[in-house]
């Protein structure tokens, strides 16, 4: 059977049917001659339940608290020699942003380091910024990573067991009441790709069924849904993603495209409901940011004026966001939900 990296003791599985109630949610956008674009804000009922808190830990993230801060954003640092504008190379302004919320943990949603994930990049930049939360992160790689080597050799180097903890770059873990899944959404060279019958989607679907937390969230770089120009939404993690809706995971993270965008709870095939996956996208960590197309269905509010990253507190039975932009013209975002 699949396994975890961190043994914390678990919280019992409360298998009876749970009355739903509503997540509040708020908008906060700037002007929009800033170009921040919001959607109407739908009310997604989710269920609630109950849980106990572990008291121990041993993931290498802070311990348990009654509310867990985490902070996720990815395509972060730029290579070594390159300069420093308001629309490039922000990761020292993003890093000292992220600092100052004291997260629990650190999840870094790809591209960690530019243009190639080489080592000595990573050495140079990525550790002279966002190294400075290194005990606390948990990363997960994107497809700058794989530039230089098909097997992410200097992703590997730098983070270690930090990203393969079980000699795989997809692991899981867990967070107060929370089950965190870290994935590697580069179907063409993680082996067996993202399909249903991968490797990776096998133990997905195990590690699913085998940790029946209340609340549970997944992270990785390719989203599945973009309003973004340059990449857009992503077919291929949809196996990974319909996985994770049929076992009940309630928050997705990604980044890729260098935007901010927030989806309303979705299934796979990207329809609206009020028992899926809210969705992020958060590829704000500071190398650059991207244009938006039009916006796709089910985008409720998107951003591409400033760097920033997001912060999650995730509690018992329930979780609530805020997007801090690194700029005053930057836009924001908070809400809540409660765990399905």
């Amino acid at each position: 059977p699949a396994s975890t990296d961190s043994p914390i003791p678990r919280p019992m599985y409360n298998p009876h049917p749970l009355l739903h109630r509503f997540a509040a949610i708020t908008i906060i956008c700037a002007a929009s001659a800033l170009g921040a674009s919001c959607g109407d804000a739908k009310v997604a009922p989710h269920a609630a339940t109950t849980t106990t808190t572990p008291t121990t830990n041993t993931s290498g993230v802070h311990p348990s608290r009654a509310a867990s801060t985490v902070v996720a954003v990815g395509d972060i640092a730029c290579s070594s020699g390159s300069s420093t504008s308001a629309t490039s190379c922000g990761q020292t302004a993003t890093v000292e942003l992220a600092r100052r919320l004291d997260p629990a943990a650190v999840l870094t949603l790809g591209d960690e380091q530019y243009d190639s994930g080489e080592l000595e990049d990573f050495n140079d930049v990525y550790d002279a910024s966002w190294g400075k939360l290194a005990s606390v992160t948990r990363p997960t790689p994107g497809n700058h990573e794989y530039a230089a080597s098909r097997s992410a050799a200097g992703y590997r180097a730098y983070f270690g067991r930090r990203a393969t903890p079980r000699h795989h770059t997809y692991y899981s873990y867990e967070l107060g009441s929370w089950h965190l899944i870290a994935l590697d959404s580069n179907c063409a060279v993680v082996p067996g790709g993202c399909e249903v019958g991968s490797p990776q989607q096998r133990w997905l679907a195990n590690d699913l069924r085998t940790h029946r937390t209340p609340c549970a969230l997944a992270y990785w770089h390719h989203p599945r849904f973009s309003s973004g120009l340059l990449h857009g939404s992503s077919k291929e993690v949809s196996d990974l993603y319909a996985t994770l809706d049929a076992a009940g995971a309630d928050v997705v993270l990604t980044g890729h495209e260098h935007n901010y965008e927030r989806f309303a709870p979705q299934d796979h095939a990207g329809v609206a409901t009020e028992h899926g996956i809210r969705q992020f996208v958060v590829g704000t960590g500071g190398r650059s940011l991207y244009p938006f197309g039009p916006a796709i269905t089910n985008s409720e509010v998107r951003s591409n004026k400033s760097f920033g990253v997001l912060e999650l507190e995730l509690g018992a039975s329930s979780y609530s966001w805020r997007f801090h932009p690194t700029s005053p013209n930057g836009s924001h975002d908070h809400g809540e939900g409660t765990c399905r």
